[in-house]
């Protein structure tokens, strides 16, 4: 086996183990990553955010973050505000009780992430950072015909 495919089976890998593990986590607060995603975008965005806006930083397209809006609606933990001056566009925000729910789960989720990350030192973190960053750049090739 090529030192390419080594690398490329060991970050498929660790990108199962670590959505495996975000979803084992998330499971006791009934959350998926996504709808995880979307809270905390809300939740640092206390003006809430357009489903477009949203949809964008998530990476989803309309009709997908139009049927997880509808379901964190019905769940309770997001509500919809008319935008000021224009009745036809609302923004999404956090509701009461999915205020209260990030403010239980993020503590604990910062944590972890603090704990794992703590084992490398800033040099490794940078490295690191700067390796990913890289290869996300060139993910694209993937799907490129020579």
């Amino acid at each position: 086996m090529t030192e390419d495919m080594q690398l490329h089976i060991l970050l498929s890998k660790l990108t199962i183990d670590f959505e495996t593990a975000l979803e084992e986590f998330f499971q006791e607060y009934k959350l998926t990553t996504t709808r995880f995603i979307i809270l905390n975008l809300l939740y640092n965005s206390p003006d809430g955010m357009t489903p477009t806006e949203t949809a964008k930083a998530v990476g989803v397209t309309n009709a997908t973050i139009s049927a997880i809006i509808s379901n964190l609606k019905q769940v309770g933990w997001i509500d919809s505000r008319q935008k000021l001056g224009d009745s036809r566009s609302y923004s999404i925000v956090l509701s009461d009780s999915g205020l209260e729910l990030m403010n239980k789960v993020l503590p604990v989720y910062n944590q972890n992430i603090s704990q794992m990350w703590s084992q490398f030192s800033s040099d490794e973190k940078r490295n690191l950072g700067n390796l990913m960053t890289r290869v996300s750049q060139l993910v694209g090739v993937m799907s490129k015909n020579n």
